[in-house]
């Protein structure tokens, strides 16, 4: 069973990170360093998280499978 836990929103900063409109009950142990997430559309994905911190109460995520702000344009909404 897949589960939405999360729905990207816009790019932060320059290298790569967004942010991210959680749709779960516990961030901690969806988004860690390691953890692979599907996506739908799935010609997005699957993405590794790289990193994920707290930014003024958003949540931001980095992926390893993006280095910059252009790619992660295509992200949004996914």
């Amino acid at each position: 069973m897949l589960l939405v836990v999360a729905r990207v929103g816009r790019p932060h900063g320059v290298q790569g990170e967004v942010t991210v409109e959680v749709r779960t009950d516990s961030p901690d142990e969806r988004f860690f360093s390691g953890a692979i997430l599907q996506t739908d559309p799935e010609k997005f994905g699957p993405l590794t998280v790289e990193s994920a911190r707290n930014h003024n109460g958003t949540l931001l995520l980095k992926f390893k499978e993006i280095s910059d702000r252009n790619q992660v344009e295509h992200l949004k909404n996914v």
